[in-house]
């Protein structure tokens, strides 16, 4: 081996050693695309597989991007997995049609169909890790591209030596080598590898940042990469303590769900510094929409901080076509969108349980008594003479009779006093007797004149719901 091809081999197996990347007795999934950087990779690993006793199978998809050239590519990869002792699994995916199904950006809809591949054949090799070939070019150019983005985010900028993926480990033994680094390596070894055409088309953004941005970068000087890769290094480390604070207070979070809507109190999140403002809200909304339904921006997460922080007791943003963010007074609610609300009326089931289209019920007891009761609005007894009762949402111009006040009182003025969320208020049950007068704003307020003196049986009615109103609003 030449001299150059033991420096290259020694540098990659260092940081392999450093950073435990790849343990011993491992199975290895390798992406291998033809191109010089994966099959780089695959040979530097199969040197040291006897070394360390890897077990590797190479993961190969043809996108069906260039037709015969694509088929070529397979067959060569095949071909040298043959040659090299190595199992080989292959799959053909029609990213073109793909494509033009989610009307998506096609790096991502071809990214995407690999990624799933890979995970379909580590499960099948119950194989600990996934190695691909990006390198130092790579990492460059993915931060130069995220930031232009605005992409913020420590752990959106760039990408990381390793993370988890499916049941194991995603690495880059070659994160921290340049791609001139790996030609030289594959020119010094002699190896075959297949050229991409595509790659040098200027209508992929990454092709543009390779060949305008960084060959500028590198003239104005030599050493960009490397510190590019030491400013990563110190970005996460300095990101992961911060992480770890984020962490720990986002686990005091108490959320509250309820059958279209997710909500949390604020006050937790005020009073922090930015940096862990920043840090919280992407949890948040991985918590709620299962990790990958959209990626945080900087804007989107300026928006929230600033709709936390705000001197106005309510406002709202939409995150995307699906996601709505409300805030009312300290709440913060993430509704859906999509999700239509129906008008509704239902007769009350006496005595039962009635369930109401929010996911609470009211539950009816026969009583005897007239007296049980505390004095909230969350239970309510009526006489025998105020039946039939019904449960509807509340309407334009609603109102309800109070003695205190010897005279009644708009809804709406009662949802503004108790700060009743906006969004909430349109759908707020309400129960009315049967000549359809309101007595009874679960939560909120009843009518205090329900009692008959002269009845022998009374209706307990109680409201059973997540959430309770405070005296800062629900």
């Amino acid at each position: 081996m030449a001299k150059d091809g033991k420096r290259f081999e020694a540098k990659v197996e260092k940081l392999i050693e450093k950073q435990k990347l790849l343990l011993p007795n491992s199975t290895i999934v390798i992406g291998v695309s033809g191109g010089v950087d994966s099959v780089a990779l695959l040979h530097f690993l199969h040197r040291y597989a006897e070394k360390y006793q890897w077990q590797l199978v190479v993961a190969h998809v043809n996108h069906m991007f260039r037709g015969e050239e694509s088929k070529a590519d397979y067959l060569f990869v095949e071909a040298l997995c043959s040659e090299l002792g190595v199992t080989f699994e292959g799959t053909a995916i029609d990213v073109p049609a793909e494509i033009a199904h989610s009307k998506q950006n096609s790096q991502q809809v071809a990214r995407n169909c690999r990624y799933q591949f890979y995970r379909k054949i580590m499960q099948k090799h119950q194989a600990g890790y996934l190695a691909l070939a990006h390198h130092l070019d790579d990492l460059a150019e993915t931060m130069l591209m995220n930031l232009t983005r605005g992409i913020l985010l420590p752990k959106k900028i760039g990408m990381p030596v390793t993370r988890p993926f499916a049941s194991g480990a995603l690495v880059r033994p070659f994160l921290h080598v340049e791609k001139s680094e790996i030609d030289q390596y594959c020119s010094h070894q002699g190896f075959i590898y297949r050229e991409d055409s595509s790659n040098q088309k200027s209508t992929y953004t990454r092709n543009r940042f390779r060949q305008r941005i960084l060959p500028f970068l590198k003239e104005e000087n030599v050493l960009v990469l490397e510190h590019f890769a030491d400013f990563m290094t110190q970005v996460h480390e300095e990101d992961a303590l911060l992480q770890q604070m984020a962490q720990e207070i986002f686990d005091q979070i108490h959320f509250v769900h309820t059958h279209h809507e997710v909500s949390f109190e604020i006050t937790s999140l005020v009073s922090l510094d930015k940096p862990l403002q920043r840090r919280i809200l992407p949890l948040i909304l991985n918590y709620l929409y299962n990790v990958e339904r959209f990626v945080a921006s900087h804007a989107h997460l300026e928006a929230l901080m600033q709709l936390i922080e705000q001197d106005h007791p309510s406002g709202a943003i939409d995150l995307s076509d699906q996601v709505q963010v409300v805030r009312s007074f300290q709440w913060l609610y993430f509704l859906d969108k999509n999700q239509q609300k129906q008008p509704f009326e239902i007769t009350l089931q006496i005595p039962g349980t009635t369930h109401l289209p929010s996911g609470d019920t009211i539950v009816a007891e026969i009583s005897t008594e007239s007296s049980r009761l505390q004095d909230d609005c969350h239970q309510l007894i009526v006489s025998a003479e105020e039946l039939p009762l019904k449960v509807r949402n509340k309407r334009d111009g609603d109102r309800i009779f109070l003695e205190r006040i010897a005279g009644s009182k708009q809804l709406k003025k009662i949802f503004r006093e108790q700060l009743v969320p906006l969004h909430l208020r349109d759908e707020w049950p309400v129960v009315v007797n049967g000549h359809e007068q309101i007595i009874w704003v679960p939560q909120l307020e009843k009518c205090d004149n329900m009692k008959s003196t002269n009845e022998q049986m009374y209706v307990h009615l109680k409201y059973i719901t997540k959430v309770q109103l405070g005296a800062k609003g629900i």
